[in-house]
């Protein structure tokens, strides 16, 4: 005779074949996850029909049959019909409304999702209800000067989930991606990126979450806007690689490698312009006077904390790899351009000398840009240069990130507030 207690060790033998299906399969086998689930999910819904009938303990077997049909990664209505059922039978089963929030997750039911993990909280203060209510705190329609508290909020339970199992990876994610949206809503706070960087590292330890897509499309968009581009490129590849049908990361990477091939294109052939057109540019350049703006006539630049520093002009090919303290220089554009949900605005500038680097600016307001011909001054560059190889292409370029447009001096001027933004975010949870 099947018993619950059967039953229970069946759907638990699913789930473990959900979480290390690529400890069985290669991962070349991933496109073929979902039928295998199925298959998997119709084999343990026979076994769970041979005690349908029993009466007893209707909670419990509704909640066995619903948390089954709750292993596949969409939203299936006898799921919520069954937990529904199950908890109103018996309001006590944490486990239950854990299994109801989800289904309503993926039905894209935030508020309904929020009500179900809070109330198996009420019952269990579990990580699982915990990291699940932390995700669905920072996904709720909310009013812009409420969201940072949300997401404060999210972190924290994150991190109350951590501490409940500190060897649970999955919770080491959730808590990853809840510090991975405080950074960009608390102005890119470098402290917080390396929380974020950190959490995702712990997460990697873990079997099960170093193989959840959501790691690696999360961590590649930290990765991106870090400009590690080689990194993000790889995990946004991985990201697809461990679920095929996951398009969005399949179009991040491709929009990214379209985005490196024609920015270091563009920076190697210096917008494309003629020889004539580039040395107008050049010889129109005047480090002494209006391409530095107010910086022409004392030099003194205004760090964040308060302090001034004197800053001499140099050219480009003087610039060393990270701040150059006490530096400015002073170019034309010669090309720019945007991609679609880009972090920041690419253009490419020449110095006298006619050396061209790209100019990566963060923080931007939306419709703000320059064009070509525009005379640009940077305090402070935070220069780089790229070499790296990725699918067999090489990329060797050099640029300057700009952390805000409100550092730049476009044509003798300094640039007002309204210029300045914090950057939009695409992150996605796919099965967190």
């Amino acid at each position: 005779m099947v018993t619950l207690e059967m039953v229970e060790k069946n759907v638990d033998e699913l789930y473990r074949f959900r979480d290390h299906y690529f400890e069985i399969y290669p991962i070349e086998e991933a496109i073929a996850k979902t039928t295998n689930l199925k298959q998997k999910l119709n084999e343990t819904l026979e076994y769970i029909e041979q005690i349908e009938d029993e009466s007893q303990k209707k909670a419990s077997f509704l909640l066995l049959k619903g948390r089954a049909l709750n292993v596949m990664p969409y939203y299936d209505q006898q799921v919520e019909d069954c937990l529904s059922k199950a908890v109103k039978l018996d309001p006590r089963l944490s486990e239950a409304w854990i299994h109801l929030g989800e289904s309503y997750w993926k039905k894209g039911d935030i508020k309904s999702a929020h009500n179900c993990f809070t109330g198996s909280i009420s019952h269990s203060r579990n990580k699982v209800a915990l990291r699940s209510l932390s995700m669905v705190t920072r996904q709720l329609s909310i009013n812009e000067t409420e969201r940072i508290k949300l997401i404060e909020d999210s972190v924290q339970l994150a991190k109350e989930a951590v501490q409940l199992d500190i060897s649970d990876g999955t919770s080491w994610l959730v808590l990853g991606n809840a510090y991975l949206s405080l950074f960009f809503v608390k102005m890119q706070d470098p402290d917080i990126r390396k929380q974020s960087f950190s959490a995702y590292k712990q997460a990697e330890r873990d079997t099960v979450a170093k193989m959840n897509p959501d790691l690696h499309y999360n961590r590649a968009t930290l990765f991106q806007y870090e400009e590690d581009y080689d990194q993000a490129l790889a995990d946004y590849n991985r990201a697809s690689s461990l679920d095929p049908t996951f398009e969005e990361a399949k179009s991040k990477e491709n929009v990214l490698l379209n985005y490196l091939q024609n920015f270091s294109s563009l920076i190697a052939k210096k917008g494309k312009l003629s020889v004539k057109k580039l040395q107008s540019m050049a010889n129109s350049l005047n480090s002494s006077s209006s391409d530095l703006g107010p910086f022409a006539s004392d030099g003194l630049f205004k760090l964040p904390s308060g302090a001034t520093v004197s800053l001499t002009p140099c050219f480009l090919d003087q610039l060393l790899p990270g701040v150059n303290a006490g530096k400015i220089i002073a170019g034309k554009v010669v090309c720019s351009f945007n991609i679609e949900d880009a972090l920041s605005f690419s253009f490419c500038i020449i110095d006298k000398n006619k050396t061209c680097v790209g100019v990566t600016v963060y923080n931007i307001a939306p419709g703000w840009g320059v064009k070509i011909g525009d005379s640009v001054a940077i305090p402070q560059p935070h220069y780089r240069h790229f070499n790296f190889t990725y699918r067999d292409e090489l990329f060797q370029f050099s640029s300057i990130r700009v952390q805000s447009p409100t550092s730049l001096v476009l044509n003798g001027r300094r640039l007002a507030s309204s210029s300045q933004a914090a950057p939009t975010v695409s992150m996605l949870a796919k099965s967190e």
